[in-house]
């Protein structure tokens, strides 16, 4: 279970961010809402990129954030995968290159075996980024977080500038390596006609700021 309950001042003194939701383990949840809403922001919390002002971030009964017993567990404690819309893979590596250099070493390689198995990818580990589409380049950088051994994967945005060929298919992927692996999955997206495809599990943020 993820449980949230955060507040942020947010570009002026008069805004702030303020979100509590409560997410089921192994499963995908999508926080839908209009553009420049601070949704991104609310990912980059639950993954320790920025801090809330006050609040509690909880995952599966650890605590990650508690401003009230000073609590602030780092981004490399939390073992997050974050997938950002900016494409960050190394462009010197190949997609097998990057996944490895990734790779939590103390864990055995059958999850991500059993992923690229699932997604039906093998033949783009020997491509280089600049050889992968938009959307294959946001599905390697799923496949670098599960290498990570990631608890948890954030993807920010993953349709933006994506064809809707591409984005067909990525649904589906998305969906599958999650049902096979049982990875705890959330999502942000201004799409709704999309995310109610891949999960009816979704937060609406109409009114996040205040």
């Amino acid at each position: 279970m993820l449980n949230i309950k955060v507040s942020k001042k947010w570009t002026s003194e008069q805004e702030v961010i303020s979100f509590h939701g409560n997410f089921l383990s192994g499963g995908i949840t999508a926080l839908y809402g209009r553009s420049g809403i601070g949704k991104t922001t609310i990912l980059r919390m639950i993954a320790g990129l920025e801090c809330p002002d006050s609040g509690v971030i909880e995952f599966d009964k650890t605590k990650w954030f508690d401003s009230s017993v000073s609590v602030n567990v780092s981004a490399r404690e939390r073992k997050v995968g974050m997938v950002f819309q900016e494409n960050s893979l190394f462009p010197h590596m190949t997609l097998l290159q990057n996944l490895d250099y990734a790779r939590d070493k103390s864990q055995p390689t059958d999850l991500l075996s059993i992923a690229v198995s699932s997604l039906k990818v093998d033949g783009l580990m020997h491509k280089f980024p600049h050889e992968l589409s938009g959307g294959q380049k946001r599905i390697g950088e799923v496949l670098r977080a599960i290498a990570m051994n990631s608890k948890l994967i954030l993807i920010d945005e993953p349709f933006s500038g994506v064809d809707d060929p591409t984005v067909d298919l990525m649904l589906s992927q998305l969906k599958q390596v999650q049902e096979k692996l049982e990875i705890t999955m959330v999502l942000v997206s201004h799409r709704m006609d999309l995310i109610t495809s891949l999960t009816s599990n979704i937060h609406h943020f109409s009114s996040m700021l205040s």
